[in-house]
């Protein structure tokens, strides 16, 4: 899941009662909603595919739902606040978007430690309008680029679409937008691209070759990376798993759970953000041997009926409201979500 820790000094924002409210804590709102939205996102994934292996990140959804909310209106933006975990009670709509500008501010970094690049891009048929005010929100609050494309042709589109992100990415998105439909009036773009070293890196005379438990029954042989060493880590006995964090370069680390054989199914259902928060604070160093396989992973994801099974459901009604969009109501979402991720991990170049 994506995790943020935010501790800048931000000037206040009045809320209904006229206290002050940083955009540190509003923001610590929407991150967790985010952190909810990720959970129900992963229970609903392991739902509909058991045997796969569930790759994405929460964040390019969450971002992507929350652009769409700023074309929607009344019910249909309430409905996606609802599923993303934001009560309007607590958050206002403009302060949402606030939020996602600022957290960009923060993520979007390139030094010696991290390069991380987290943009948006709309590419809209250019003989379609949206309102100037949607499309000023979307390069406010979400740095979205707007690029004007003839979506009709739709193998030029594609091709167009393609080169984009291959730049943007540095060669790494290929391949991510496939069957355009000519009646398609905008396509709406996430992309994160992060590249960083382990702290302290795995060594290639230290892997060997070993067995890798993919579930209860499949074993396969794997290329095992080894280290022994002092690493923050917790035992859940209540759930037969070992909890080890491995820092990268730059100030951030990955969090491994480790099920004994056989209980991987009890660690997913209990998994969540109140199990998450806790294992973080029992986190202590320790000297543990960690082994981990070199890995390469690529999923992709037609994610609209675990929207839809989500709760996300006026979004996809004929008459659902979107004139904040072109000012019309004419709009039909014919919306097909595809997520596309991939991950490498291995030793030190």
């Amino acid at each position: 899941m994506d995790e943020f820790r935010i501790s800048l000094d931000c000037p206040g924002i009045a809320d209904k009662q006229g206290h002050q409210r940083s955009k540190n804590q509003i923001c610590q709102k929407v991150v967790a909603g985010n952190a909810d939205f990720a959970f129900k996102l992963y229970h609903q994934a392991a739902l509909e595919d058991p045997g796969k292996n569930i790759f994405f990140s929460p964040l390019s959804i969450f971002t992507i739902l929350a652009m769409v909310s700023m074309g929607a209106e009344s019910a249909t933006a309430n409905n996606l606040f609802s599923v993303l975990g934001l009560n309007h009670s607590e958050i206002s709509e403009q302060e949402i978007h606030e939020c996602f500008h600022h957290l960009f501010q923060i993520l979007n970094r390139n030094n010696s430690e991290i390069e991380m690049s987290i943009g948006n891009v709309l590419f809209t048929d250019k003989k379609w309008q949206p309102l100037a005010k949607f499309l000023n929100e979307s390069r406010l609050f979400y740095q979205a680029g707007v690029l004007p494309i003839d979506l009709k042709n739709w193998t030029e589109a594609q091709a167009q679409i393609q080169c984009y992100l291959k730049k943007k990415t540095q060669g790494k998105f290929v391949d991510v937008i496939q069957d355009l439909d000519p009646e398609d009036v905008t396509v709406l773009v996430n992309y994160i691209l992060m590249k960083v070293s382990w702290e302290n890196p795995f060594s290639l005379l230290n892997a060997q070759e070993d067995f890798f438990f993919v579930d209860e029954d499949t074993k396969m042989k794997a290329d095992m990376m080894m280290k022994d060493g002092y690493f923050k880590s917790y035992y859940d006995n209540r759930l037969f798993c070992e909890v080890v964090e491995i820092p990268y370069k730059g100030n951030i680390s990955a969090l491994f759970i480790l099920p004994e054989q056989g209980k991987l199914k009890l660690v997913e259902e209990a998994l969540g953000k109140e199990i998450f928060l806790k294992w973080m604070g029992l986190l202590k160093l320790q000297r543990t041997s960690v082994s981990l396989p070199r890995i390469s992973l690529s999923e992709s994801y037609d994610v609209t009926e675990m929207f839809k099974n989500l709760g996300v459901i006026d979004l996809f009604k004929e008459r659902a409201e979107r004139s904040g969009i072109t000012g019309k109501h004419e709009l039909k979402a014919d919306i097909t979500p595809f997520e596309q991720v991939c991950l490498r991990m291995g030793y030190a170049p």
